[in-house]
């Protein structure tokens, strides 16, 4: 069986916690390689399945992602997380839905690029300090937080409308007070957490802006609350990671990143041969025992 690792140009050989994929799934029977997805020298039906990974640009790219999603589809190949779940979560306006299911969200407000009034809308909800980010965005692109009464609001919000779709929510103070718990699942399964910070005077938790991540053991209503999350996704998962802020008694979904996560694999021993033998078992039963 011929699989390939879905990567993007920043990291070909994939990034270091995964490059123990290879050997792991050579000793399934599974030759495993990296593959860039948007690179046009890629014969995708030379592979039997796909395990999508770091392709961590796929959102300054999202026509061509979809284009890429569509031409999977077309060959009937493999692809985990498959490719209806990759669209779905593609544009966090999912967060609408899981809403609308009983998910326990952060308040948001939706926009479509072509909203009018929107600044008033969201002025309307009392809020002082604001977060806006694209409905497509990863590593907190085109993210920032200010004021919302402030004179440069109108200017963050036309800025969002000009780029697409786009949400509004408080910024929450736990973030920075108690930090945001990123649980991580495998087969719908938990397998670890970490808690993430941002750094001093920063908003954004992730590592690109000085954040940082500790191994961290959440409850286990804080595991339940995940597990329902994905169950009211309705899509199967081979992993998924949870991002949320605990408060209180109330676990709030921020994100549900299940497209090309990092999964913090280093920090859980043992997480990778789990995330490959998962997959193993996917594609191929007897691969995996």
């Amino acid at each position: 069986m011929r699989l390939g690792i879905v990567t993007c140009d920043k990291c070909p050989t994939l990034i270091a916690s995964e490059k123990p994929f290879i050997p792991l799934f050579r000793a399934m029977n599974i030759d495993a390689k990296p593959v860039i997805w948007n690179d046009p020298a890629v014969h995708w039906p030379d592979y039997d399945a796909l395990l999508v990974r770091s392709i961590w640009d796929y959102h300054l790219h999202p026509d061509q992602f979809l284009a890429w999603l569509d031409r999977l589809e077309s060959l009937r190949l493999p692809v985990w997380n498959p490719i209806d779940v990759l669209r779905w979560n593609h544009h966090k306006f999912y967060l609408r839905d899981l809403a609308q299911r009983g998910v326990a969200i952060a308040p948001t407000l939706f926009f479509r690029s072509d909203d009018a009034g929107a600044l008033q809308h969201a002025q309307a909800n009392g809020w002082t300090d604001t977060v806006i980010k694209p409905a497509v965005s990863a590593s907190g692109y085109r993210t920032h937080r200010f004021a919302l009464m402030s004179e440069e609001a109108g200017r963050h919000f036309e800025e969002a409308a000009r780029h697409g779709d786009y949400l509004v929510q408080p910024f929450l103070s736990g973030i920075s007070d108690r930090g945001e718990v990123s649980l991580i699942f495998f087969n719908e399964k938990y397998s670890h957490a970490v808690l993430k910070k941002p750094r001093e005077g920063e908003f954004r938790v992730q590592a690109e802006h000085g954040g940082r991540e500790v191994p961290y053991t959440p409850d286990m209503s804080v595991i339940r609350a995940g597990e329902t999350i994905l169950e009211k996704t309705g899509f199967p998962t081979l992993y998924a990671r949870v991002d949320g802020l605990v408060d209180g008694q109330q676990f709030l979904l921020m994100e549900l990143e299940l497209i090309e996560p990092d999964l913090f694999l280093e920090t859980s021993p043992g997480s990778v041969e789990r995330l490959a033998r998962g997959l193993a078992g996917r594609l191929r039963p007897s691969a995996s025992s």
